[in-house]
C-alpha cells in the first residue's frame, strides 16, 4: 500500500503541470509533465523506507543524542541536496 501513496502522489502532480502547462500553452509533453511535476515523488518513495529505517535506529533520547544527532545531520544534508 504505500508504494500506491507515492504513485497516487506522482500522478496527482504530474496531471497538475499538465494542466497548467496546457492553460500557459506551454506545449509541455506529458513526459516532461511526469518529470518536473511527479518525479521527485517517485524518488522520495523510494528513499523513504531508508529514511524510516535510519530514523528508527538512531532516535533521539537522553543516553543517545549525542551517538544519534552526527548521522542525522549527514541525512538532513543528503536531504538537502536531492532534486524537488
Amino acid at each position: 500500500m504505500g508504494i500506491a501513496i507515492w504513485i497516487a502522489l506522482a500522478a496527482v502532480f504530474t496531471m497538475s503541470a499538465a494542466a497548467v502547462s496546457a492553460v500557459k500553452g506551454t506545449g509541455q509533453t506529458l513526459w516532461e509533465s511526469f518529470w518536473w511535476g511527479g518525479a521527485d515523488w517517485l524518488f522520495y518513495g523510494i528513499l523513504s523506507p531508508a529514511v524510516f529505517w535510519l530514523v528508527s535506529r538512531l532516535a533521539l533520547s537522553r543516553s543517545t543524542w549525542l551517538r544519534a544527532v552526527p548521522p542525522l545531520l549527514v541525512e538532513r544534508e543528503i536531504a538537502a541536496a536531492t532534486p524537488g
